[in-house]
Order: structure tokens, then sequence, then C-alpha cells
């Protein structure tokens, strides 16, 4: 299940969206495997975010305090040169199409012109 609640404790937001970029990989990750076992040629894993922080954590090698944190950033970085994931973004928040109601002034024309779809 994609949209339910950690299994884990977080005490920061950081710690929140770095434990759902990681299930999401290893969710992204199976469906992949899977794919590719029927369909017999390889599925590419795109991973974007709209949060900064940790798009920044993730590319640059920044330290962090939290041990556990610190695996999942790893591991995350790890799969990028295995080719488990095809590409690691950013999106801006005039982008982020989830913040549509937000951002009333682009509309979808506009960002299929900017090849965001």
């Amino acid at each position: 299940m994609l949209l339910g609640k950690s299994r884990r404790a977080v005490r920061s937001i950081l710690a929140a969206e770095v434990y759902a970029v990681s299930e999401f990989h290893g969710y992204c990750y199976t469906l992949a495997y899977e794919l590719c076992a029927i369909h017999g040629r390889k599925i590419l894993i795109y991973l974007i975010t709209d949060a900064k922080l940790i798009f920044d954590k993730i590319t640059e090698h920044s330290g962090m305090n939290e041990k556990r944190l610190m695996i999942d950033i790893t591991a995350l970085r790890q799969s990028y040169p295995s080719g488990e994931i095809t590409n690691f973004g950013h999106v801006s928040p005039e982008f982020n199409l989830a913040d549509r109601s937000q951002v009333p002034s682009i509309s979808i024309l506009k960002l299929a012109k900017l090849h965001i779809l």
C-alpha cells in the first residue's frame, strides 16, 4: 500500500520524507523486477521528489545525525550506480502537479510544452 502510515516512528519531517522515498523505491523495484520477468525487458525507475532537502541529501555527500536515515540514504545513493534507479530528480514547486490546486496559473498545456508531462 503506497498511501499508508509509516511503520517507523519518526522525529522529523526529513526522516518521514526519507522513509517514504525509501519505501517507495522498494515498491518500484519489486514492480519493475516482476514486470521485467513478464515482458523480458528492463523497466526504468525514475524517482522524482518535490522535497529539495531529500534531493540534496541523496545527491550530495552531506552528513546525517540519525543512523537509520544514513542507512536509507546510503542505500538510495548506491541504487543509482547499480542501475536500480535510472534517474533521481527534483521538481520545483511551480511544476508540481500534486500541488495543482495551490498553483492555478500553470496549465497542463504549459507543462506539456516544457516537456514535464
